[in-house]
């Protein structure tokens, strides 16, 4: 595979994960937004509980997996990579330079706190079930710290980055389709609760 063929692999691979993480973040927070209607019928909010659950643990785990250090699927290596073979790739615009890597660097250096937050939450509970944690999870939000907002702003520097280098290499970005999953959840509980 040619350095031109091994980046776009990459890139599509990463913006893959990324549109996903969108979704089901996107899905987890109207979820829990309507979970709170209360015209709902009784039994809904239940299952919106559960799924909500599994989206958080995905989303959590999906981040995680994204901005790991040791892995050679995810951001930091993406960059490395790119860092090392951008001389070697046919850009369609201005390419990717040694100061767009450096400034990607240090955005995700100013989203460190809430990257080490996503690490042991999933290291210490949602992947592992540490036994500090394992019968009681109260604490885990104290000790790792970590805002609806803070996933908000992760995932979007998550799309900030690969849309640069999306730009970059095609000339194009993807298109936000967060909103599609508020609509289906709107639509799901229209047809749930029979109105």
């Amino acid at each position: 595979m040619t350095s031109q063929e091994q980046y776009v692999a990459y890139l599509n691979g990463l913006s893959d994960q990324g549109t996903k993480l969108e979704l089901k973040l996107a899905t987890l927070l109207r979820l829990r937004d309507r979970e709170k209607d209360p015209d709902l019928p009784e039994k809904i909010p239940l299952l919106f509980t559960s799924i909500a659950e599994a989206l958080h643990v995905d989303v959590v785990l999906s981040l995680a997996k994204l901005f790991e250090e040791r892995s050679d699927r995810n951001i930091p290596s993406f960059l490395n990579y790119t860092e090392v073979n951008c001389k070697h790739i046919d850009w369609a615009r201005q390419r990717i330079t040694q100061t767009e890597i450096t400034a990607q660097r240090k955005l995700i250096g100013s989203h460190a706190e809430a990257i080490q937050s996503i690490k042991g939450q999933r290291d210490k509970y949602f992947a592992h079930h540490d036994k500090e944690y394992f019968a009681d999870s109260s604490s885990l939000n104290h000790d790792f710290p970590l805002t609806k907002e803070a996933i908000i702003d992760l995932v979007r520097l998550l799309q900030k980055i690969l849309g640069e280098h999306s730009y970059a290499l095609n000339g194009s970005v993807r298109v936000s389709i967060a909103e599609f999953a508020t609509v289906h959840v709107d639509n799901m509980i229209h047809r749930l609760s029979g109105r």
